[in-house]
């Protein structure tokens, strides 16, 4: 019963180069594979979405964190109903640090305004997202969940405003990694998000650019912060010499760490310009996180008229 019949170690001795050579020949078309610079799993992810568009269709961004590219063939996204939306039918490859938008129709993708280097796809068959809240899985043609996400009813609450990813390389299923887009156009579809932490960064800072200005010959000045909170509602006024306000140029709007860039004309709260001289610049941003509050300041001056 146990012993070995004749011949079959012969025959055991014969197949075993043949195993050992299809096993190489996998290894090296795994090996070939990562040299060629393909990923699949964890190097695409759910970027920013856009579930309450004010005006258009909805629309959701797919980013490449990775060093490799990623070809979409056969992948799907996925929604707590079991509704999905396959990317692509055919080989499709996005590169390294590349954006994608998948557009509810086309009219959706041409308002975006995205630039050539942003992939543009159109599903044939778009699953709506849910502005109540809504689970959502990202899946290579194999099966294996390359990301999730999670998000609530705070997503679709404000129309016209996308709810952006704070954080690549965080679990998009964590919370405090998403928020409400801070940039002015109300989302980044094909560019980097508003809500960006800067890396090491703890304190607020605000600068004006040109300073001085002339509001008398229709000059503005550019407002730009950097705030140590990836999302914050911010707060901008404006002090004369007196110390007097005389301007807000912006309260409680929504921000990132870098974002929103703002425009002042020099006018006061009466849309009157205002007299030159100098004037401060002061700004609050509340951390939507902890609640924190930062301020910051600066001095910007109004040129004379006749210059």
């Amino acid at each position: 019963m146990y012993g070995t019949p004749s011949g079959s170690m012969n025959r055991m001795s014969e197949k075993e180069p043949v195993a050992r050579s299809i096993r190489l020949a996998w290894r090296a078309v795994i090996v070939a594979y990562i040299i060629e610079g393909f990923s699949s799993v964890g190097a695409l992810v759910i970027n920013e979405i856009m579930p309450a568009p004010n005006d258009g269709g909805e629309w959701i961004e797919l980013f490449n964190e990775a060093q490799t590219s990623v070809d979409i063939k056969d992948w799907r996204l996925t929604d707590a109903s079991d509704n999905y939306s396959l990317l692509a039918s055919r080989d499709r490859v996005i590169g390294p640090g590349s954006y994608l938008i998948m557009a509810e129709d086309s009219a959706t993708a041409e308002k975006l305004d995205l630039d050539s280097t942003t992939i543009i796809l159109v599903p044939a068959d778009w699953s709506p997202l849910n502005n109540e809240g809504d689970h959502l899985w990202l899946a290579d043609a194999g099966g294996l969940v390359a990301d999730q996400i999670e998000y609530g009813s705070d997503a679709g609450r404000v129309a016209g405003r996308s709810w952006e990813r704070i954080d690549a390389h965080s679990p998009g299923l964590e919370h405090d990694n998403w928020g409400p887009c801070a940039d002015f156009n109300g989302h980044t579809a094909g560019r980097a998000n508003s809500l960006i932490p800067l890396a090491g960064h703890i304190k607020a800072t605000v600068s004006v650019s040109p300073n001085p200005f002339n509001p008398y010959r229709g000059e503005v000045t550019v407002i730009s912060f950097s705030l140590p909170a990836a999302v914050s509602r911010l707060t901008v006024y404006i002090y004369d010499a007196a110390g007097r306000r005389v301007g807000k140029p912006a309260v409680n709007i929504p921000a990132g760490s870098r974002s929103p860039l703002l425009t002042w004309d020099g006018r006061d709260d009466n849309d009157d310009l205002l007299p030159i001289g100098r004037y401060i610049v002061y700004a609050e941003a509340v951390d939507e996180r902890s609640g924190k509050v930062h301020s910051t300041r600066c001095t910007v001056v109004l040129a004379d008229r006749l210059k």
